[in-house]
């Protein structure tokens, strides 16, 4: 995963899978089910959801709301 000042983007390797414009992101939602700390869903406007893991969800979260 990369975020960037106007993107948040899936990585694989060095392919990139999916890139979100932060302007698109409505919502991010934390799964804490059975103590999750990484997991985390984007809703995107006019596109489909999006499921990110990462152990710095919630330095992204604070990034992307900043």
């Amino acid at each position: 995963m990369m975020l960037t000042n106007e993107r948040l983007c899936n990585l694989e390797g060095l392919k990139l899978k999916r890139s979100i414009p932060i302007k698109k992101i409505n919502a991010l939602t934390k799964n804490i089910k059975d103590g999750n700390t990484d997991e985390f869903l984007v809703q995107v406007q006019g596109q489909y959801d999006y499921r990110f893991k990462s152990d710095d969800r919630g330095v992204i979260f604070k990034l992307i709301h900043e």
